[in-house]
């Protein structure tokens, strides 16, 4: 596990992938800009079959303002936004809702499927 802001450890997290690809889970800032930023510095360590999950995607579908405080008006787009962007501007990927068989996942809409060199 590597800790610290997505864009601060990225070198480190490419020296420990050198050669490999596997999946890939981003759980860090929720605000959409950074989380599109990320994703697009991440989406490349994943493997052609493998995922890259954005978590809490959720947020902007209930309304969170009630649940944990998170209120969309004052925050602004999350990781719903940025993975509905992603998916429409990297075409390695797409939303695959095959994994929303969960009764519960703070991850609707955000697994998504590398499909493709």
């Amino acid at each position: 596990m590597v800790w610290g802001r997505s864009t601060d450890v990225v070198e480190r997290v490419q020296q420990l992938c050198a050669g490999r690809r596997g999946f890939v889970i981003h759980d860090a800032d929720h605000k959409a800009e950074s989380v599109l930023q990320d994703v697009r510095i991440y989406s490349n360590f994943v493997a052609i079959g493998s995922y890259l999950v954005i978590e809490d995607t959720l947020n902007e579908i209930f309304a969170r303002d009630q649940i944990y405080g998170w209120n969309v008006k004052k925050r602004g787009p999350g990781p719903f936004v940025a993975a509905q962007q992603f998916v429409k501007e990297d075409d390695r990927f797409v939303v695959d809702n095959s994994c929303h068989q969960l009764i519960y996942t703070v991850a609707p809409f955000g697994f998504l499927k590398r499909i493709k060199e």
